[in-house]
């Protein structure tokens, strides 16, 4: 059982993480390609990916009981 110090340092290390994944999406990147419709459809898969990691990482505190 992780005491109260190890708690807040997992839940500050994880606001941490999600201000960087919204950073990173924030910066709108994706695989270049030429072809507009192909360069913009990369960039927001990898967009969602970022999210939907930052997100499993989060709803991960959800579970642990206090």
């Amino acid at each position: 059982m992780q005491n109260k110090d190890e708690r807040i340092q997992e839940l500050e290390d994880c606001v941490e993480n999600l201000i960087s994944a919204l950073e990173e999406i924030k910066k709108g990147a994706g695989a270049y390609d030429m072809d507009k419709l192909k360069h913009a459809s990369n960039t927001i898969e990898n967009m969602k990916e970022i999210a939907e990691t930052a997100i499993r990482q989060a709803a991960s505190f959800r579970k642990v009981s206090p």
